[in-house]
This record gives structure tokens, C-alpha cells and sequence, in this order.
């Protein structure tokens, strides 16, 4: 499994994503900001009440194959792309597992 992860912080515009993770490293991230210690994702340090939003999704494929299969989907004459953080949406390739790393 491929685990991908978003953070929203206060201040920040774009919301941090990381992708195609092992559930081990999704695992440390969420112990360092339930314990309330500072933490590093994508170069930047934060702090729990820092965030405003998480969000974990997993799949059984990477990020790119996902990307791949949506935009493949996208119908001719459509004008649409799917981007990184499409994959935080819902659809037919993750399944939100947020609160079962939160609780």
C-alpha cells in the first residue's frame, strides 16, 4: 500500500503533500504531531497547533499511476487535468484512512 499525506498550515497558501509514503513513515509523522513535539514534513517545521488540516489517503497504486488512470478517464474535447492534490479527492483509486491514523 502507498500512503499520501496533506497538511494544511496556518500561513501557508499550498497545502504540504507527500506522496507514495510507507505507512511506517505516515506513522512517525502522525506520533511526532500527536505528542505535540516539532516536525519536519517536505522541509518544513511545524508544530500541532500549527495545522489546520490532515488528510491520508491510501491505494494500491503509486501517485503517478493514479494520475495516469484519471487523466486517462478524461473524455476527448474535455478540458480537464488532474493534478497532485486531485489524488486527496475522492475517487475510485484511494480510500481516506485519516481518522484510523488519528484516532
Amino acid at each position: 500500500m502507498y500512503y499520501n499525506l496533506l497538511i494544511n498550515k496556518d500561513g501557508l497558501k499550498n497545502a504540504i503533500m507527500k506522496f507514495d509514503l510507507p505507512k511506517d513513515k505516515v506513522d512517525k509523522k502522525i506520533s511526532e504531531f500527536k505528542s505535540g513535539d516539532v516536525f519536519n514534513v517536505d522541509g518544513y517545521q511545524l508544530r500541532a497547533d500549527q495545522i489546520t488540516r490532515i488528510k491520508i489517503v491510501e491505494s494500491e497504486l503509486t501517485s503517478a499511476q493514479i494520475l495516469d488512470k484519471l487523466n486517462a478517464s478524461i473524455p476527448a474535447g474535455c478540458l480537464v487535468f488532474y493534478t497532485n492534490k486531485s489524488i486527496f479527492e475522492d475517487n475510485k483509486f484511494v480510500k481516506d484512512v485519516t481518522d484510523d491514523f488519528l484516532d
